[in-house]
């Protein structure tokens, strides 16, 4: 079971990362993969195809292997928040293992364990998958999650100029109607930034993985060649709302 991973902090590429990097592995890139499960997300997500969740054929073998699994876990939800955030990361990976067959893989599907809902996820999508949920604050300890579930995860760390970053947030703050200050946008990234990237540090070290750069440019000259396998390999439930329709090379 293989999951690749992009690192990193939002508003950096991650979207384009993720969908070179599925035609590249060949596995099927399901966007941030965090949100499967969450009903507050899933009421309004679409998959890459235009369908909402479950109708997606992709999602709705996905909906019916995890809805199908039993086995009530032991742990609350806010084990499972706190274990995938940023505290997640001073726990040791040996304890990660034990902790990832009791915590629940999502609100969704509580039935299953953190190690069965991805198990389970994988099989759907053929033996492994590309997660673009990044390193932040809510996620900054997930890449060790998968490897606690027996996942080979391969890490890799989406990457843009600050400036570039900043004017995808102030674009994405105008879009949804909130204040587009640069000042702030500067702030907010660069804290954002150096916290998703300290982390990833620590994944890649814990898992003793490398943690090369996504040259997003160069996967930018290179996405014309896999819009004929987007229908077979590219799923993704989050990202950029050009996932779609075209390529947005400074936004996520």
């Amino acid at each position: 079971m293989k999951c690749v991973y992009v690192c990193g902090y939002g508003r950096s590429g991650s979207t384009l990362a993720g969908r070179m990097l599925s035609a590249q592995s060949g596995h099927v890139a399901v966007g941030e993969a965090t949100h499967v499960g969450s009903d507050s997300f899933l009421a309004t997500a679409h998959c890459a195809c235009g369908r909402k969740y479950p109708t997606c054929g992709y999602w709705a073998a996905v909906d019916r292997c995890l809805t199908a699994a039993a086995g009530p876990t032991a742990l609350s939800r806010r084990a499972r928040i706190f274990l995938e955030g940023l505290p997640g990361l001073i726990v040791p990976l040996t304890l990660l293992r034990r902790l990832v067959l009791r915590i629940s893989f999502s609100d969704r599907y509580p039935q299953n364990s953190f190690a069965d809902g991805v198990r389970l996820l994988t099989a759907v999508s053929g033996g492994g998958f590309v997660d673009i949920s990044k390193t932040t604050r809510s996620t900054a300890n997930r890449p060790r999650l998968l490897a606690a579930s027996g996942m080979n995860v391969e890490l890799h760390l989406a990457w843009l100029p600050l400036r570039r970053v900043v004017r995808s947030r102030q674009a994405a703050a105008i879009r949804q109607g909130r204040s587009a200050s640069r000042g702030m946008a500067v702030v907010s990234v660069v804290t954002g930034r150096m916290l998703a990237h300290v982390a990833a540090r620590r994944c890649a070290q814990s898992l003793r993985s490398s943690l090369p750069r996504v040259d997003l440019d160069e996967f930018i000259r290179l996405a014309a060649h896999v819009s004929e396998i987007d229908e077979q390999l590219n799923h993704m439930i989050a990202g950029n709302r050009s996932r779609r329709h075209g390529i947005d090379a400074q936004g996520e």
